[in-house]
This record gives structure tokens, C-alpha cells and sequence, in this order.
């Protein structure tokens, strides 16, 4: 995937998790990522994580996190 596939599918999974707890869930979120995205992904903090396997979701609940990481396709 290139950096614009990978933003997408970070959007992507934000907007589900947004719908299944709404936007209050996802305040002060933070994206983990092993990916090179900049600074910010989504109107959320993005912070690289070279040895991280995929992208996950900081400072949430856990059930919000784990769907964040749960969304498929």
C-alpha cells in the first residue's frame, strides 16, 4: 500500500469507529503505526512505530481500540 492507500484506510476505520461509538470516543486519540505518515492522520495525533505490526489506536477505551483494529474491509 502507498501513504495515500494507508491514510485512507486510517480514515476509514476512524469514521466505523465513530458511527459504532460516536466522536466523543475517539477525543484525544492517537494512531500507532509502523508507517512514515507525518504528524497527524485524520484529524488525529500520528505517531511512528517502526517495530509495531500495525496500526493501532492510543488513548481510548479498550473497546473502542480494539475495534478501531477489528474494522475489516
Amino acid at each position: 500500500m502507498d501513504e495515500r492507500e494507508i491514510r485512507e484506510d486510517i480514515c476509514r476505520r476512524l469514521r466505523e469507529t465513530s458511527r459504532e461509538f460516536g466522536r466523543l470516543a475517539l477525543n484525544g486519540a492517537i494512531i500507532i503505526g509502523p508507517y512514515d505518515l507525518g504528524d497527524g492522520v485524520g484529524g488525529h495525533g500520528y505517531i511512528q512505530a517502526p517495530t509495531l505490526g500495525g496500526i493501532k489506536l492510543a488513548k481510548v477505551i479498550f473497546k473502542v481500540a480494539r475495534y478501531f483494529e477489528d474494522v475489516s474491509e
